[in-house]
């Protein structure tokens, strides 16, 4: 079953999924948020358990389930505590499964997590990761919680509630004797294919009957004879729930492939199931109503499932789809928008094009924000519903404008008048949980109709007793209370509101949302449809108390439980909401500084800066007494003014000032955490006046000047060229009219200088862009021969320092930032790694780092390096001027080690790498130990392989006690584990196609025609097992077939190889090996020819990464060692691009291998004359040709006799004849033009799609290395499907 459905369980182009709330500040968990508007809980995706979470909700709606197991009290159950107890008869799936529902319907949470449930079903080796059916779960399911209740009083709940029965009758046309079969049914599975409706598919499966007759006959036993006679079915009984499966998934055996029928096929509201049962006079209590739709959206490769569900009692609240509040969660320290959860695109995309200065973007870039911003694509997560993103923009006019030409897109009006402009969060009142609010007289008036159930009725009286049935809808603490503020935002609309138990609820994992009936009839079809029907008789009749009352039937040990999480939720908000709102911050005061060289520098001896703790709703005036109380012998006067500061390469900088005020707050001026603010006057430091304010930031510049002399110092950007020179001559002593400057450019040994001219005297260095780290060169023009040499700037500065980046990933992400910080640091290219991190250490004051931190390279084009040798100088590591470090926890590799990434799968969107230190004169076997350990694999057989430059598979690693140095396996290299069993050591294992007899060996042995009619019988038969329908096809042009593997020794003959290739043929009558010809296998094409059966295969150069192919010979054939080759010939049809189908030329080169001689081999073939032909050899894997023909500069000269004769060799350089070759044949007399064109569709196309997928992957490798780094490593692949197991004790 589930190897047939496929993944059914993916969210394919959905955006749907687990819901992980993001905490900006490390360490810091974020509560659950908030139920939404409806006040229903969804249900968290552990990975791939939408197909649980639609079923579970639609459980947790079904009342009858719902009170069945509510009722089932802790005596009968069981504790928790005592689950470990073997005595203790503990039902841990329906105590699980009650507290799951307790939660949905009490705690104040958006989403629920079912790890418990899945847990209490043994799901303990990631089977939540696993693909699965729902409708198969449907049955699982109930099984298990029927095998859980065996003993209890709810013994027969699912019995009751969801068994039915179908007999199945057989009547003879003679006598009239029926024969029958009684099943029983957890749901019915209908047929959806050719079918247009459930009505028509329940009337062919239960009205319409099957004759048997003619050849299909059945025996009657008591007329003792085959007879004609009816067949068909009906449904016996039918359970209170009604559960329908649509097959909607089906097998292809032409194409071998699964595929969905995604065709119309409607369903009613009401279905009256009379007409379908057996002896059912009376219909009334056959009437059902739809209650819940299961739904599965995508294809027969993969999916999401989601389900629309009618709230029977009313326990939601329902608002118009159109009047729902969107909730845009916001960051709570930064207030910008988290738009992970935001279902809005009309809001998300207002708030990205807010933020330009123009308030517009091209079409593409948006994409891409919109990637960034929420981690999915236009197209996966709008496109369904929206369509594409060009349209959206169009239909939506009045709010942006578009231009179709340009793709241009641009706000219409966003600002404080503007509807959709970001409110404050409302709050809605919320009662408290020790009021009562429940209203008795309105839940009886609430529908007269219902009638009550007594018991029922003094349950729930005692439960409102305890909490109202309403408290539960608005237990817990403020929807805003959580640490994350909301912009709650209305939409216009109007409609009447459903009666009550008529509303619906699309429930999509941990997202909620109210929907029209009418949504329904959007499911009939399309790649988005139903898949389960569950349906209610409607002679159901709830209790009037059951209505609105969320613990009808709930025990009190229950409610205390979850108003006791949410007294615990409650807690944690605020103390999150604390702990989110508090700031560390680095208080630097003026009097440990002095300004010099263009920018703040610490002075010697004393501590720069202090620690300050303080909530960011604080006003700036209790910053101010703060900073006060915190350094008062600090402070250089009584008025002292506080500025934010950043640290920049040229040393420290001042920018805007935070304004004492009762009415401003500290978050108003974007103090984040970790944020360094400046205590000083305000105006000087020292008596000197000190620039301050982005515009005036200091560039750190190096200026080099006479014989190989330099210094390095910060320059504001606002000072104009004219004013840097002066300041340069008061250093270097010249006058400023003597000056010339000239900019260099390049790095290490290739450097340029371009002179800065008299027209950029009054141009400032940001103008100019000079950025940190450029360099200048100052030549004094009234000293002859003072200009500097290109050779002696390169040599300088091939000694001077550099300044490099380095991001730090020893600390934890600050609250409000989605980046690691980043640091600029001067070094000399003298130094070592050990020294440059030293170095960045006392930069960053890190003292200590887990594992003792190591450096890596963080490349523009390759990504993130392997971790650095420390014993290299930073030169030899490939550190250059402006290059990015990372420093990071970890050990670094020592000078014999080397560091290898692994992945245990690749996909197209990129695998899942880990890494490993081992030693550099490691085995292969003890690598794989390795990485096994650290993958923590312990079971199975694996083994490693080498990927190409593109992270394809390649080299096998199939010997474990060669060093990984003489496996060419490198520092950095990335290795594959694969499952798999390598073969002892000395031996190989090779897998072996049986290929059809070549075309010119059959056409030239007719009359020993009896082995190859064998062949062909032998193709046909093994494909028709599992390609019946293409048996005739196979006959004629049979597809190569896989006989199996050999696993045999390297110093096996070829003949010993043939010997065991033979038993994997035993079927056919070949006389000897004689009659076998074994060739290399390539790229799906025949090569090699494996010649002398004396020969070995170590010899033979055979390992388990070749692939033998196998040709069935009609006679005896032993080819030459090396003066015989086996050609395909194809001959090109005149004035097309198509070749007649091939025929095999074995070509005998023992009178010379010549161009000549080959031509001569051709014509006794096909027929051509020599003088008439053109040959070509075909390169598949380049799609192209080479005309083969003699180079007129290859003479016959004297005294080269015998390297004219080696230049004529055609299975030398260029052509490289070899076995296995296709050689293209033109006859010129009929194909006179373009002699030198051989080129065929098939190639012209593949080398188009050849160089497509060069680009492809060259993007994808800088695609995949800018999402990792935006986004983190990308999601795993598909795993394979398995069946699903529920574990259940022993209760009988």
């Amino acid at each position: 079953m589930a190897g047939l459905l496929g993944n059914l369980f993916e969210e394919e182009g959905s955006a749907s999924g687990e819901i992980t709330t993001r905490s900006h500040k490390s360490g810091i968990p974020a509560p659950p948020r908030p139920r939404g508007q409806c006040q229903l809980s969804g249900l968290d995706n552990q990975g791939a358990t939408c197909y649980l979470n639609s079923l579970l909700q639609t459980l947790l709606l079904t009342p009858e389930f719902r009170d069945g197991l509510f009722c089932l009290r802790e005596d009968e159950l069981g504790r928790l505590c005592d689950a470990d107890n073997p005595r203790a008869k503990v039902r841990v799936i329906p105590i699980h499964l009650q507290r799951l529902f307790a939660r949905l319907l009490l705690k104040n949470c958006q989403s629920v997590s079912t790890k418990d449930l899945t847990h209490s079903f043994g799901w303990i080796n990631d089977e939540q990761f696993y693909q699965n059916d729902v409708q198969e779960l449907n049955r699982i399911l109930f099984s298990a919680i029927e095998s859980s209740l065996v003993g209890t009083s709810g013994c027969n709940l699912i019995k009751q509630l969801y068994h039915g029965k179908i007999v199945n009758q057989i009547r003879c046309t003679q006598c009239g004797k029926v024969s029958e079969r009684e099943e029983d049914f957890l749901d019915i599975p209908v047929a959806v294919a050719g079918l247009n409706s459930l009505e028509e598919s329940l009337h062919v499966a239960y009205r319409e009957v099957e004759m048997l007759d003619g050849k299909n006959q059945y025996r009657c036993g008591g007329c003792k004879k085959l007879v004609d006679a009816e067949k068909g079915a009906k449904l016996r009984s039918l359970p209170s729930i009604l559960t329908i499966s649509l097959l909607r998934f089906s097998f292809d055996f032409g194409k071998m492939e699964r595929f969905k029928e995604t065709g119309k096929f409607s369903f009613p509201h009401t279905v009256n199931m009379q007409p379908y049962c057996e002896n059912a006079a009376d219909g009334k209590d056959l009437e059902y109503e739809l209650f819940s739709v299961v739904i599965h959206i995508g294809g027969a490769g993969g999916g999401h499932y989601h389900a629309y569900v009618r709230d029977i009692d009313g326990l939601g609240q329902w608002v118009t789809p159109e009047e729902e509040e969107i909730i845009v969660p916001t960051d709570p320290f930064t207030g910008t928008v988290d738009f992970i959860e935001c279902d809005s695109p009309i809001d998300l995309v207002q708030v990205i094009l807010s933020r330009e200065k123009n308030k517009g973007m091209s079409v593409d870039k948006l994409g891409q924000e919109i990637l960034k911003q929420t981690g999915l694509s236009w197209n996966k997560r709008f496109k369904g519903k929206y369509g594409a993103i060009t349209k959206f923009l169009t239909k939506y006019n009045d709010k942006f404008i578009f231009d179709p030409v340009h793709k241009h897109v641009s706000l219409q009006t966003y600002g404080p008048n503007s509807e959709t402009q970001n409110s404050p969060a409302k709050t809605q009142p919320v009662p408290s949980t020790s009021e009562c609010t429940c209203d008795k007289n309105k839940n009886k008036a609430s529908d007269e109709n219902r009638e009550p159930d007594k018991q029922q009725n003094q349950s729930s009286d005692k439960s409102c007793d305890k909490t109202c049935d309403k408290c539960a809808r608005n237990s817990g603490s403020d929807r805003n209370d959580q640490g994350d503020s909301r912009n709650v935002k209305k939409r216009n609309g109007l409609s009447e509101k459903p009666n009550p138990g008529k509303a619906w609820f699309d429930f999509n994992d941990s997202h909620v949302h109210p929907i029209y009936e009418k949504a329904i009839e959007k499911q009939f079809s399309g790649r988005e449809s139903a898949y389960m029907l569950f349906y209610r008789k409607k002679s159901l009749v709830r209790p009037n108390k059951a209505y609105e009352c969320k613990t009808y039937c709930m025990s009190e040990n229950l409610i205390t439980e979850m108003m006791t999480e949410n007294s615990l939720l409650d807690e944690e908000r605020k103390q999150y909401d604390i702990e989110m709102n508090k700031l560390t911050l680095q208080i630097h005061f003026s009097r440990c500084y002095q300004y010099r060289e263009g920018a703040l520098k610490p002075r010697d001896g004393m501590l720069s800066w202090q620690e300050l703790i303080i909530d960011q709703r604080n006003t700036t005036t209790q910053l101010y007494e703060a900073v006060m109380e915190l350094g008062m012998e600090y402070l250089p006067c009584d008025q002292f003014r506080i500025a934010k500061f950043k640290e920049l390469p040229a040393g420290g900088h001042i920018y805007d000032s935070i304004q004492e005020s009762e009415d401003l707050l500290v978050k108003h001026f974007d103090v984040q955490d970790g944020s360094k603010l400046f205590v000083w006057d305000g105006e000087s430091l020292n008596g000197m006046l000190v620039p301050t304010g982005i515009d005036q930031e200091p560039v750190y510049i190096t200026v080099i000047y006479g014989d190989g002399l330099q210094f390095s110092r910060g320059y504001s950007k606002a000072l104009t060229l004219h004013n840097i020179k002066t300041a340069i001559c008061d250093i270097i002593r010249i006058q400023v009219k003597n000056l010339r400057l000239k900019r260099i450019y390049g790095k290490d040994s290739e450097v340029k200088m371009v002179p800065l001219t008299n027209k950029e005297e009054n141009s400032c260095l940001a103008e100019l862009q000079i950025k940190d780290g450029d360099q200048l060169l100052a030549e004094d023009t009234a000293e002859k021969g003072s200009g500097i040499s290109e050779e002696s700037v390169s040599s300088t500065i091939y000694s001077c320092k550099f300044v490099v980046q380095v991001e730090n990933r020893c600390v934890e992400l600050s609250k409000g930032t989605l980046e690691h910080p980043t640091t600029k640091v001067e070094v000399d290219r003298t130094i070592t790694v050990s020294e440059l991190k030293g170095i960045v250490m006392t930069k960053l004051h890190l003292e200590t780092i887990p594992d003792g931190g190591r450096l890596r390279i963080d490349h523009d084009t390759l990504g993130l390096r392997q971790p650095l040798h420390e014993e290299q100088s930073i030169f030899d590591a490939g550190i250059t001027q402006g290059s990015r470090l990372v420093l990071e926890p970890g050990p670094s590799p020592q000078s014999d080690e080397i560091t290898l990434s692994f992945t245990c799968e690749l996909s197209m969107s990129g695998p899942d790498y880990s890494e490993v230190i081992v030693k550099r004169n490691s085995t292969v076997g003890s690598c794989l130990q390795c990485i096994l350990e650290r993958a923590k694999i312990t079971e199975g057989d694996w083994h490693l392989r080498k990927t190409n430059w593109c992270g394809e598979a390649a080299e096998l690693l199939d010997d474990p006690d060669s060093s990984l140095e003489y496996s060419l396996v490198n520092d950095g290299d990335v290795l594959l584990l694969e499952r798999g069993r390598l073969p002892p050591k000395g031996f190989i294992r090779i897998p072996v196609w049986l290929h059809s007899t070549p075309e010119s060996v059959k056409a030239g042995n007719q009359q020993n025609g009896s082995i190859l009619s064998w062949v062909s019988n032998f193709f046909g038969q093994f494909v028709s097992d599992t390609q019946s329908s293409r048996t005739s096809e196979v006959s004629s042009e049979p597809h190569p077939v896989n006989i199996g593997e050999i696993e045999i020794s390297r110093e096996s003959t070829l003949f010993d190889l043939k010997e065991q290739v033979l038993t994997l043929v035993g079927d056919l009558p070949i006389p000897s090996v004689d009659f076998m010809r074994l060739r290399l296998k390539e790229q799906k094409r025949l090569t090699t020819v494996l010649r002398d059966n004396n020969q070995t295969l170590k010899r033979l150069k055979l390992t388990s990464n070749s692939v033998l192919a196998l040709q069935i010979l009609p006679e005896e054939e032993e080819l030459s060692r090396n003066d015989q080759i086996v050609l395909d010939i194809c001959q090109r049809i005149p004035d097309t691009s198509n070749y007649s189908p091939s025929v095999e030329l074995v070509w005998d080169t023992s009178g010379g291998a010549t161009i000549h001689s080959l031509k001569q081999a051709i014509a006794n073939v096909l027929f051509i004359e020599t003088e008439h032909m053109c040959m070509a050899k075909h390169f598949p894997q380049k799609y192209e040709w080479m005309v083969i023909e003699k180079n007129d500069k290859q003479g016959n000269q004297k005294g080269k006799k015998k390297k004219g004769q080696a230049k004529n060799n055609i299975k030398l350089a260029p052509f490289h004849i070899r076995d296995g070759d296709t050689i293209g044949v033109k006859d010129m007399r009929y194909d006179p033009n373009n002699l030198d064109k051989f080129m065929t569709e098939e190639d012209e196309i593949g080398k188009l799609q050849l160089l497509q997928e060069i680009e492809e992957k060259r993007k994808m490798r800088e695609e995949r290395k800018k999402y990792e780094n935006d986004f983190g490593p990308v999601q795993k692949q598909r795993r394979p499907e398995v069946g699903i197991t529920i574990k259940v004790g022993d209760f009988s």
